[in-house]
């Protein structure tokens, strides 16, 4: 059998390339690596240092988590791939867990991990257990969970839609979307409950301001379509209205986020 080889896709935006050097690379040794460095600020120039035997280095004047993402996918090398942000740190070991759940699943085409935060918590609420992905089980998953088969990402013609992300119309879900897209082209999406990555744990306050709120109505419009999504809207602002009543009504959350997803065409 071919020796898998593991491609860490790290996307990062202006300053934050320091960040990507002094943390990131040293403990990534051991992966190839492709850096897709987004320039949005005039005193900010690309990087002329060479990273290292490992490390592939682009950059982009533009905009749009996704396209940069996308961006990263176009010029990463090996077989399985990773979505990394800059403010990541990997669990000792991640490349060998990461690898072997391909060895031991050579069936899938996409598997999800466990991210955590520092303080030990889970991101997700995912079945501590192996399981095969559905439409809504990747509501819970972060892009910090998700690897993926180039080939089948490649031959399936998939990437990140680039109306969503951050720097986008909409600034959420570009992650639930590509997973959907995923099964749509009946890949094989599993989750493995092994821990991979340490995330930062995301303040209430961005999870629920109302660009947030909008987006959301877009996002399940692209996923499920009008009748699906317009439901999935109504049950999201009844279920989850302990999590934002002290910032938005109930009214204005279903103001909002129905907005989006009428505005979305």
């Amino acid at each position: 059998m071919k020796k898998l080889e593991l491609c860490v896709l790290i996307t990062t935006m202006n300053e934050n390339i320091t960040r990507v050097k002094e943390e990131l690379l040293p403990r990534l040794k051991e992966c190839n690596v492709v850096i897709s460095h987004q320039i949005t600020q005039d005193h900010i120039n690309p990087e002329i240092a060479l990273f290292g035997k490992n490390v592939i280095y682009h950059y982009l004047f533009d905009k749009g988590l996704s396209k940069n993402r996308n961006n990263a996918i176009k010029y990463a090398k090996g077989d399985i791939f990773i979505i990394c942000d800059d403010d990541l740190k990997y669990l000792s070991g991640f490349n060998k867990t990461i690898l072997d759940a391909y060895i031991d699943n050579p069936e899938a085409d996409v598997i999800t991990f466990r991210a955590i935060t520092p303080n030990g918590n889970f991101h997700d609420k995912l079945p501590d257990k192996k399981f095969k992905h559905n439409q809504r089980t990747i509501l819970s998953v972060c892009s910090w969970m998700i690897t993926f088969k180039k080939d089948s990402i490649i031959k399936n013609n998939l990437k990140f839609d680039e109306t969503f992300g951050l720097g986008s119309k909409y600034n959420i879900g570009e992650e639930n979307i590509f997973l959907k897209d995923c099964l749509t082209s009946n890949l094989n999406v599993i989750h493995i409950p092994k821990e991979i990555v340490i995330h930062p744990e995301e303040s209430s306050g961005v999870l629920w301001n109302e660009k947030q709120c909008y987006s959301r109505g877009a996002v399940f419009k692209r996923m499920y379509g009008f009748g699906g999504g317009f439901l999935l809207c109504l049950i999201f602002s009844i279920l989850k209205y302990n999590k934002y009543k002290e910032k938005l009504s109930f009214k204005k959350h279903l103001q909002l986020i129905l907005n989006g997803f009428f505005d979305f065409k």
